[in-house]
C-alpha cells in the first residue's frame, strides 16, 4: 500500500500518514561498529556483554571438544570437582562473569577452647557484663519505669482526694452541730419552743411487677394510678393541683378582669388554713407569692397572720423566703417591724446560713429604721445583748467606753462569728463588713 493521508468519517484528511513497505530493521551495536558508527554507552555496555558472551562460548566448545578425546584420570568426584574448578578458573581468565566462592567457616578452635574451659570449670570466676544494652532494652526500661511513674502518681492523686472529702466532711459535720447546739441554747434562754421536727417523706418504691402493671393499663387508668401514687407520697396533692390551675388563670393576660378577681377569691378559699404546707414547695409557694404581689390589702394580712409563727423558719427555706421577701416588699410598716421583731435571737443562725442571710441582709438594707439595724448589729456582740437591748441606738465604742470590762468577751464572740462566715457567701453583705470594720478598729 502505497503512503497517503488517511481520509477521516467527516470527509476531511488526517494528519497522519501511512508509511509504505516493510518496516526497517534497526542496527545492532556489533553492526554499528562494522559501519564504523559512534556508539553510545548504552551501545557500548550492551557490546562489551555480547563480546564476553562470545568468548565464553567459543571456550566452551573447545573444552567440551578436548574432553571427548581426553580419557578420564579419576571415576572419584574429586576428579570432576577439579575439572570443574578448572573449567571455571579458565572461564574467569577468559574475561567471563566472576563467581564468588563460598566461605568454609570452621567451629574447631572454639570447641578446642570449650572443652578446655570445661575441663577448668572451677577457675572461672563469674562476673556481670559491664557493656551497655541496645536501643530496644533501653527503650522498653524507659517505658516500664514512665508507667510506674504514672501508677504512683494515680494513687497519690486519689489518695488526696478521699483525705479532702473526709476533711471536708468532718468539717460539715462540725459546723452543724455548732448551729444545732447554739439554735438549742438560744431557744432555751429566749424562751421560744423547740423547733419543728420535719417528717420524712414515705419512699414509694416501684417494683418490677408493678412497672409491668403500669405499662399493660391503658392511659388514663395509667395516669389515675400514679396521681394516686403521688397523693399517697404528698398529702396536699390535691389541693396543689386545684391551686396551679387557678394559678396558671389568674397570671394569664387573657382572662377578663371580673373572672379573674372571682378566680382569686376561689384561690384564697384553697389557700386558707393550708398556706404552712403549701409554702414550702418549689411549685405551691409560687401561688402564695402571686396572692402577695397582688393589690389585695386582705388577702396579704390574711396569710400574713397564718405564716407570721413560721416567719424564721421560711427565711432558711429555699423557696419559703420569697413570701418573707415580698412581705417586707408590699407589706405594712407593721409587718415589717414584726418581721424584724421576729429576727430577735435568731440573728448569728440567719448570718450563717446561706439563705437567711440574704433575707438578713435585705431586712437590715432597705426597710430596718437606726433601732432595728442597731439591735441587729448588738446581738453579733454576744448573747447578753439579745435580751438587754439599750432604748437607743449605740455603737461599740460606746459600749467599751461604758464598760470596758466588756470587751474580750465581745471581741471574743465577733472572732468565733466571723471565722465561720469568712469562707461563706455572707461575706459580700454589708452586715459583715460593718462587722469586720468594728472588730479590726
Amino acid at each position: 500500500m502505497k503512503s497517503g493521508k488517511v481520509m477521516r468519517k467527516g470527509g476531511k484528511p488526517s494528519k497522519k500518514r501511512i508509511m509504505g513497505g516493510k518496516k526497517r530493521k534497526v542496527d545492532g551495536p556489533m553492526e554499528k561498529k562494522k559501519k564504523g558508527v559512534s556508539l553510545n554507552p548504552v551501545d557500548r555496555s550492551k557490546l562489551r556483554k555480547l563480546m564476553l558472551k562470545q568468548q565464553g562460548d567459543q571456550l566452551q566448545k573447545e573444552n567440551d571438544s578436548k574432553q571427548k578425546f581426553e580419557k578420564p584420570t579419576s571415576s572419584t568426584p574429586e576428579g570432576g570437582e577439579r575439572k570443574r574448578r578448572a573449567s571455571g578458573s579458565s572461564v574467569e581468565s577468559a574475561g567471563s562473569i566472576k563467581r564468588s566462592k563460598k566461605k568454609r567457616v570452621s567451629f574447631a578452635n572454639e570447641l578446642e577452647h570449650t572443652k578446655m574451659l570445661d575441663s577448668f570449670d572451677d577457675s572461672i570466676t563469674l562476673e556481670l557484663s559491664t557493656s551497655t544494652p541496645g536501643r530496644s532494652i533501653l527503650r522498653r526500661r524507659q517505658q516500664l519505669q514512665a508507667e510506674e511513674e504514672l501508677k504512683q502518681k494515680a494513687k497519690l492523686k486519689k489518695k488526696k482526694q478521699l483525705e479532702e472529702a473526709k476533711e471536708a466532711k468532718e468539717k460539715e459535720t462540725a459546723d452543724a452541730t455548732g448551729e444545732e447546739n447554739e439554735k438549742a441554747a438560744v431557744s432555751a434562754d429566749v424562751g421560744d419552743d423547740p423547733p419543728m421536727k420535719i417528717k420524712s417523706k414515705p419512699k414509694i418504691q416501684v417494683t418490677k411487677k408493678m412497672k409491668e402493671k403500669l405499662l399493660a393499663m391503658p392511659r388514663k387508668e395509667r395516669k389515675a394510678f400514679i396521681r394516686q401514687l403521688k397523693a399517697k407520697r404528698k398529702p396536699n396533692f390535691e389541693v396543689g393541683t386545684q391551686c396551679k390551675l387557678l394559678w396558671e388563670q389568674i397570671r394569664s393576660g387573657k382572662t377578663p378582669k371580673d373572672e379573674k378577681d372571682k378566680l382569686v377569691h376561689e384561690l384564697c378559699g384553697v389557700v386558707k388554713g393550708k398556706a404552712k404546707t403549701l409554702i414550702y414547695a418549689h411549685d405551691t409557694c409560687r401561688v402564695i407569692e402571686c396572692l402577695m404581689a397582688l393589690d389585695r390589702p386582705g388577702i396579704r394580712t390574711m396569710l400574713f397572720e397564718e405564716l407570721k409563727p413560721e416567719i424564721v423558719r421560711m427565711a432558711k427555706s429555699k423557696y419559703a423566703r420569697f413570701f418573707v421577701w415580698k412581705m417586707l416588699k408590699y407589706g405594712t410598716p407593721q409587718q415589717r417591724s414584726s418581721i424584724c421583731e421576729a429576727f430577735r435571737g435568731h440573728v448569728t443562725t440567719l448570718l450563717r446560713q446561706t439563705f437567711g442571710s440574704e433575707v438578713l441582709e435585705f431586712a437590715f438594707n432597705d426597710y430596718a429604721n437606726a433601732q432595728q439595724r442597731s439591735d441587729i448589729v448588738a446581738e453579733l456582740y454576744g448573747r447578753e445583748f439579745t435580751y438587754f437591748r439599750p432604748g437607743k441606738p449605740i455603737t461599740l465604742q460606746e459600749i467599751i467606753a461604758n464598760d470596758p470590762a466588756k470587751k474580750p468577751a465581745i471581741m471574743r464572740n465577733m472572732e468565733e462569728l466571723l471565722k465561720d462566715i469568712v469562707d461563706k457567701p455572707a461575706l459580700k453583705h454589708s452586715l459583715t463588713h460593718r462587722l469586720l470594720n468594728e472588730f479590726l478598729e
